[in-house]
């Protein structure tokens, strides 16, 4: 759905930029294995896994009740299906709420529900429209298990309502669907603490 058109040059990211920072992803995702918060101010670092991409991400710990969770993926749409040769690229930021906290077992493990608004920005293919900018507000809900072995695991669903922007022979500005139709895949996160 269009919702204005005009012309314009291809202005289009180049396919070799978009492979250099999937690749420099990639090398860097190593790194990213780090800490789940234990306290205010913690930082936590690990890597995201899901049908719709992969990833890195980093969560801050502002009080027992919440974080901020900071993310970076390879968006994957259209590589399968062959409609696109390199995988688009993914930023977003989600403002989590603890709703409920509990334990797990023996009290060791525990487990937090929670939820959060948030924004996303980049660059992806939408539906059959070619790659081109999207951004807008973003907002998930899951549960994370924290285990006393420095070990987390999140699974959680996060769909985005933003705009794509195209730009080709002529520049298009759509809803982005993607966002809303691929809300029901779930995202898995894991971070580990290296003491």
């Amino acid at each position: 759905m269009a919702i204005f058109a005009m012309n314009a040059s291809d202005v289009s990211m180049k396919p070799d930029l978009t492979k250099a920072l999937v690749m420099a992803a990639l090398l860097f995702m190593p790194l990213s294995l780090s800490a789940q918060p234990t306290g205010e101010g913690d930082v936590s670092w690990g890597t995201i896994h899901s049908p719709k991409g992969f990833g890195v991400f980093a969560d801050f710990l502002w009080t027992g009740r919440g974080f901020n969770s900071f993310g970076f993926y390879a968006d994957i749409y259209g590589i399968s299906s062959l409609k696109a040769s390199v995988p688009g690229i993914r930023f977003s930021f989600l403002h989590n709420v603890v709703l409920k906290q509990g334990s797990l077992g023996d009290g060791d493990a525990t487990y937090s529900l929670f939820a959060g608004p948030g924004l996303m920005a980049g660059y992806v293919m939408d539906r059959d429209v070619r790659q081109g900018f999207a951004a807008g507000v973003s907002g998930d809900a899951g549960v994370r298990f924290d285990f006393p072995s420095s070990f987390a695991v999140c699974i959680f669903f996060q769909a985005d309502l933003a705009l794509h922007m195209k730009m080709h022979s002529q520049t298009t500005l759509s809803l982005y669907q993607n966002g809303l139709y691929q809300a029901w895949m779930p995202i898995l996160s894991i971070s580990y603490r290296f003491k």
